[in-house]
């Protein structure tokens, strides 16, 4: 299959012409990762953001667990309120453990896997308190990623 430039989403570089992402993925690596920092990628459509996102994602994933999120997986229903957010939050934050089979994780997903369950109505503080327990016990550090393109 012969490349061609993308305009219709993420990129890939065996189909794709696009830059290359090396350099600015160390960057965001060392700059922000490695120091703990939160980041922002505020750009306007087509400028690559999800494209940078997954290539992040593929990057840090020897060193780190890396969870991806979309916030367009989620329903409006989710929104609806703090209850139905903190635990559609944490079903999309389980996922990665599932699908990576990452390693010594078993109590971790009990934590969540509880936290779900849960019949009352959880606030994010809760939901919180339950997510810094889990990467508190995780056998790598933990990076989460959100798309909410």
């Amino acid at each position: 299959m012969q490349r061609y430039f993308n305009t219709e989403g993420s990129c890939d570089p065996k189909k794709h012409y696009m830059v290359n992402l090396e350099k600015r993925l160390e960057l965001i690596k060392n700059r922000y990762v490695e120091r703990g920092s939160y980041f922002v990628i505020n750009r306007g459509r087509q400028y690559g953001k999800t494209t940078t996102l997954k290539a992040l994602a593929d990057y840090l994933t020897t060193e780190y667990i890396v969870v991806s999120m979309d916030f367009q997986m989620l329903s409006a229903k989710n929104f609806e309120d703090e209850s139905m957010f903190s635990k559609a939050f944490a079903r999309m934050f389980i996922t990665p453990f599932y699908t990576a089979r990452i390693e010594n994780t078993e109590e971790l997903l009990k934590q969540l896997s509880d936290f779900i369950q849960r019949e009352q109505n959880l606030s994010l503080d809760e939901l919180f308190l339950c997510l810094s327990k889990v990467c508190s016990m995780a056998p790598r550090p933990v990076v989460l990623l959100i798309d909410e393109a």
